[in-house]
């Protein structure tokens, strides 16, 4: 996979094998992805204390997941069309970094935690 930097300390990678990405997600300051259910799962199992959600437009269960998520500290969401990664940066700098026990994923198996998340999901409203 390739790996491209697009600014300073700013770099984009499509995929990643498990044991880069836990590497990636351990010592990034801030991950930008989107919210859906996979990279979801993967930040439950590897963890990473700051992330800014993108969700994919016009698709309500990442809109959803995301806004889910930034109930808990050290998540934020921002739409496509709108995206600043800089106030995202100083957002991440000016709050508190969260600690394990406030995740939405402590102590939990990967079972538990797909679990967990499939009974919290709400069904979004039928869009015409």
């Amino acid at each position: 996979t390739r790996r491209r930097r697009i600014g300073p300390q700013l770099y984009q990678q499509d995929f990643m094998p498990q044991a880069a990405l836990q590497q990636a997600f351990a010592t990034s300051r801030l991950i930008v992805a989107r919210s859906g259910y996979s990279t979801v799962l993967d930040l439950a199992t590897l963890g990473c204390p700051h992330v800014l959600f993108v969700p994919t437009p016009s698709q309500p269960e990442q809109e959803y997941l995301a806004e889910r998520l930034t109930q808990h500290p050290g998540y934020q969401t921002q739409s496509q069309q709108h995206l600043d990664l800089k106030a995202a940066w100083q957002k991440r700098l000016s709050g508190t970094t969260p600690t394990p026990l406030q995740s939405p994923f402590n102590g939990k198996s990967l079972e538990e935690t797909v679990r967990h998340l499939i009974s919290t999901i709400k069904r979004p409203p039928n869009r015409l």
